[in-house]
């Protein structure tokens, strides 16, 4: 290899004894990685249609991935918003009928949701502010055929959307902050 990138030996968690453990496994990944691109790229594997279309489904969810990113960087849910946020949705935290939920109980989940809904409402808003520059162009035919059952019922339920026939996710990643109007 002509390169090691150190940058992805993970050391802050890792005491003396097993740095050199987390070293030999990135330098065993980094040459596997290295010996299969070199094989694929002496297959031609690179100017397949196949690999070509998931190049570019790959690529569209990257930059989708940082333009999200860059959107809601500054999005920062503090104690105060997070509560107000349990206080309002405090139905959806109640497990029996008999016992009111404790924000202390769900302090860390009511921060994510209320993080979810608010990187929510951001996306919603910029891609809304993107319209009116920009034409959008909706595939109804594909959005017709995504079947989804009721949630309500279940606040733990979640959902993952995979290839026909097959075990792998389907890109991009549909994503949480996605809302439906």
């Amino acid at each position: 290899l002509k390169k090691f990138d150190p940058q992805k030996i993970n050391g802050k968690s890792l005491n003396v004894e097993k740095i050199g453990g987390e070293i030999s496994n990135q330098i065993a990944l980094q040459v596997r990685d290295h010996a299969l691109i070199k094989l694929a790229l002496d297959s031609n594997l690179d100017n397949s249609k196949s690999v070509q279309k998931q190049m570019k489904e790959w690529r569209d969810k990257w930059v989708y991935d940082e333009t999200r990113r860059y959107y809601l960087k500054e999005i920062k849910i503090s104690d105060d918003k997070a509560k107000s946020f349990f206080e309002k949705n405090i139905k959806s935290f109640q497990i029996n009928a008999n016992e009111i939920p404790k924000y202390d109980d769900y302090k860390s989940t009511a921060k994510k949701f209320a993080y979810i809904q608010q990187a929510g409402n951001v996306l919603v808003n910029k891609i809304d502010s993107l319209k009116e520059n920009y034409a959008i162009d909706i595939n109804n035919t594909v959005l017709d055929t995504i079947k989804t059952i009721d949630f309500e019922k279940s606040r733990w339920q979640s959902l993952q959307v995979f290839k026909r026939s097959s075990n792998r996710l389907a890109a991009p990643i549909v994503d949480p902050a996605w809302k439906i109007r």
